[in-house]
């Protein structure tokens, strides 16, 4: 059986989420506004770590007013994380039936970040850790 007549995990499972789709397919950019920004699940997540994204700018503007408004050093990094955790959560819902809970991608975003600390200086790592405790 050649690879493209094979059934994709989503098939198998007859799972359907309108935002993922198996890795070997691009997501589209609607898609990625949903999962990221207008799904009311990563909404949640981005008030957790209060970030606030403007939904009427577009992707570029939108990250960069929310990087600035949030103001720290380490927003970007901050976002990046998060986005990715994110990405992650709603992967693992779809291909291993997993739960999405907020305190869930909290913890993997906190666990996350931690790792991200090796790499910063000393001032900047003391800065994120305490802006990451102010959230537990």
């Amino acid at each position: 059986m050649s690879n493209q007549s094979r059934p994709s995990n989503l098939q198998k499972r007859e799972t359907e989420h309108p935002t993922l789709k198996s890795t070997t397919e691009k997501i589209s950019s609607s898609q990625a506004y949903h999962l990221f920004f207008s799904c009311p699940f990563a909404g949640l997540c981005w008030t957790k770590i209060s970030f606030n994204w403007d939904l009427t700018l577009n992707l570029e503007d939108r990250i960069l007013q929310g990087i600035n408004d949030i103001g720290l050093d380490f927003s970007m990094e901050a976002a990046m994380i998060a986005a990715w955790e994110l990405w992650k959560i709603c992967n693992d819902r779809v291909f291993s039936r997993g739960n999405l809970t907020v305190s869930r991608w909290f913890c993997n975003f906190t666990n996350q970040c931690l790792l991200h600390t090796v790499r910063f200086k000393a001032d900047l790592r003391s800065a994120f850790c305490s802006w990451l405790d102010a959230f537990c």
